[in-house]
């Protein structure tokens, strides 16, 4: 390692460290632009750092997402594909909301174990003093979810978005009870459909194997191509 990174490795994520550059190459690079992003390339792993917080706890963010692949945990990955083999999720889901509950996803597996660590919680995401989803956010959506009976394919990427930012998110500070009452009335079917996957999510241990999630995440999938076929949708 770079003298210049040595700072992000201490007592609490060395052996992580050590263990997963044993299966990996991975390469620490600075980053152009502010937060850390890891990259899975073909003969090396790279992470970007942020040379203006240089910190083991952001570090060790990007370790356990390698970590959560290793254990076999690649829902990332299945979400991508699962969605991607579905006509009607393809054009349902944006990439950038993909990519987004894929992460959510992650993280909400990857808080125990950072935590273990000895990690602070409102350390392990840059945003953690925001509220992911607020009553005017709850009311944009409301006016925007449907135009002329038609349902906005941004609106329902956006509920979507919103459901799963707010369930994962590890700020407990943040009630948002009646953000979810308020998304269940504006399209219960669609609400039941991610609140189902949700609770199978909160069950599956990283250690048991991923054909556990798997079915549940096909389950989703279908069962929102199934609720968008006899919508009409417009951009």
């Amino acid at each position: 390692m770079d003298e210049k990174f040595s700072s992000l490795i201490d007592v609490r994520n060395s052996d992580l460290w050590n263990d997963l550059n044993n299966n990996h190459h991975i390469v620490l690079e600075e980053a152009d632009e502010p937060g850390y992003i890891t990259q899975f390339l073909d003969d090396r792993i790279r992470i970007e750092v942020d040379m203006d917080a240089l910190n083991p706890a952001s570090l060790t963010h990007e370790l356990l997402h390698i970590e959560l692949k290793d254990r076999g945990v690649c829902i990332a990955r299945d979400l991508k594909q699962a969605v991607e083999n579905n006509a009607g999720t393809r054009e349902l889901f944006s990439d950038s909301l993909t990519e987004h509950l894929g992460n959510c996803l992650e993280h909400y597996k990857m808080l125990p174990l950072y935590l273990s660590r000895g990690f602070k919680n409102q350390d392990f995401v840059a945003d953690y003093h925001k509220p992911v989803m607020d009553e005017e956010g709850l009311l944009e959506l409301r006016r925007t979810f449907k135009l002329n009976g038609a349902i906005s394919r941004y609106a329902a990427d956006t509920y979507i978005g919103k459901f799963f930012s707010m369930k994962t998110s590890n700020n407990k500070h943040y009630d948002y009870g009646d953000m979810y009452t308020g998304l269940q009335q504006l399209e219960p079917e669609l609400f039941l459909i991610l609140e189902k996957f949700w609770n199978a999510w909160q069950e599956y241990d990283p250690g048991d194997p991923a054909t556990f999630y798997q079915h549940d995440l096909q389950e989703m999938v279908e069962g929102l191509s199934d609720w968008k076929k006899d919508k009409r949708m417009v951009s």
